[in-house]
């Protein structure tokens, strides 16, 4: 499609129509770096845990609640709110970050998934992409370009991995106190990252855990959260992923 080709209502939101000739990111990079897959995990774990602390009752649990009731992510995030703010309202307090960061990850994600790429005739790779250019509707049906930076889904792919590691802990804490398992010492560890990863997000931490080169993994994240705290989040971690595969 050329310039003269585009809707009147892209040249409206678009600054110059060259906008269209920009670079972007295949599909598939771009789906896969905002993969919000472990981070709904832990909002799974969260309602699985409140309401079934009996863990051979998971597998069941997920089958009818998450599966058959096909609740999508926005409700179950509206679900973790709502609990954590009527029975732990200290976590739902502190995890007013978690609930809003998931909020715009999933946003993003549906944006990316949802809506149709303009792609240009030669498309570059992935990593060397400035962004991606979507078909989008607007609030009165019209069908018009918007460009999405790169830099905007990098930002939000590093913010995904502290919301990740927020989610599992926060999600470790609920367990705790539903198998009556809880201390104050555990507590602390694992409220301790969650502040951290809170102010990784708002960009007010120096340190490891704001380093964009180190992978989600065991081993990345472990060094990550280097410390006293590393044995709790291993711990939650363990755990949440033990949680998951019932």
């Amino acid at each position: 499609m050329n310039d003269e080709e585009l809707p009147p209502s892209f040249k409206r939101i678009g600054e110059e129509p060259q906008v269209s000739r920009k670079t972007i990111a295949t599909a598939e990079h771009i789906t896969k770096a905002l993969d919000a897959a472990d981070a709904e995990a832990s909002v799974d774990r969260l309602i699985a845990w409140h309401f079934c602390p009996d863990r051979a009752k998971h597998g069941l649990f997920y089958r009818l609640l998450f599966v058959e009731g096909q609740i999508p992510f926005s409700r179950k995030i509206e679900i973790a709110k709502k609990l954590l703010k009527a029975f732990h309202p200290d976590l739902g307090k502190a995890a007013g970050f978690w609930i809003r960061g998931l909020h715009r990850l999933r946003e993003l994600r549906n944006k990316l998934a949802h809506n149709r790429m303009q792609l240009p005739q030669d498309p570059p790779s992935p990593e060397k992409a400035d962004g991606v250019s979507l078909w989008v509707l607007t609030p009165t049906g019209e069908s018009v370009l918007e460009f999405l930076p790169r830099s905007d889904v990098d930002r939000q792919v590093r913010h995904s991995r502290h919301l990740i590691i927020a989610g599992v802990c926060i999600s470790r804490i609920v367990q705790d106190r539903a198998l009556q398992q809880s201390t104050p010492e555990s507590e602390a560890g694992l409220m301790g990252l969650v502040a951290k990863a809170e102010k990784a997000i708002a960009g007010r931490l120096r340190g490891s855990m704001t380093d964009e080169a180190k992978p989600l993994t065991d081993g990345g994240v472990g060094s990550a959260m280097a410390g006293r705290s590393e044995t709790q989040f291993q711990a939650a971690l363990q755990s949440g992923r033990a949680s998951s595969a019932e």
